[in-house]
């Protein structure tokens, strides 16, 4: 990324850096990725699914533009979900609840299933596809903070109605309600605020709690 080779292949480079790191530190079934370093209060099972949500998008963004290697990705990526969404599984993410971290992301989780829409998820059983959904939907009936986490059901209900997976009726009008909260909270120029309620209404430690502002993006 420093050097004076083209754009395109410091990107490239960047890619390749971060794909490798998840390869590197993924357990067998893929569905969590253990990074080196000091883990968050979240524990060590949550800490692998955030590494497993925050790459796997930028691998499906690699997959969804046709990238040389991406039935590789796709594989990985489809291995690791189904692993993470089967209470069978010893790789299983776990149930989630309120005020959860998994709220955030299954959201990515949800980005990943649309991006490679016809890579992974048409090419799933119904019982494989209503496993994920199952999850997912899970997390659109949690309360989250009055914040920009409202955000994460409203996108993984959408998701979810436009993979037409079963259970989500009634996902159009919840998301639909959670962004029309959320913009209440806009300032100007981009900018949103956390209303100081927030600080008495969420768990200790829950993500986001102490901002006071969500910038554009």
């Amino acid at each position: 990324m420093l050097s004076d080779a083209p754009v395109e292949r410091r990107f490239e480079g960047l890619f390749e850096y971060f794909a490798a790191g998840f390869v590197e530190h993924a357990t067998a079934g893929y569905a969590r990725v253990q990074f080196a370093g000091a883990g968050s209060f979240n524990g060590y099972s949550v800490n692998g699914l955030e590494g497993f949500a925050r790459t796997g998008s930028l691998l499906a963004a690699v997959i969804y533009s046709k990238h040389e290697g991406s039935a590789r990705w796709a594989e990985i990526l489809r291995t690791g979900i189904l692993h993470g969404v089967d209470p069978r599984s010893n790789e299983y993410w776990g149930a989630i609840g309120d005020y959860d971290q998994r709220i955030v992301e299954a959201a990515d989780i949800a980005r990943i299933l649309w991006l490679t829409r016809a890579r992974i998820w048409d090419e799933l059983s119904r019982e494989q596809q209503q496993m994920i959904s199952t999850w997912l939907l899970s997390a659109t009936t949690k309360h989250t903070p009055r914040n920009n986490w409202l955000l994460f059901p409203a996108v993984i209900g959408v998701v979810l109605v436009s993979l037409h997976a079963q259970g989500s009726d009634g996902q159009l009008a919840r998301a639909h309600a959670a962004f029309t909260e959320y913009r209440q909270y806009y300032l100007d120029q981009g900018w949103f605020y956390d209303r100081p309620q927030n600080l008495s209404e969420n768990r200790p430690g829950a993500a986001g709690a102490a901002r006071r502002a969500v910038g554009p993006g």
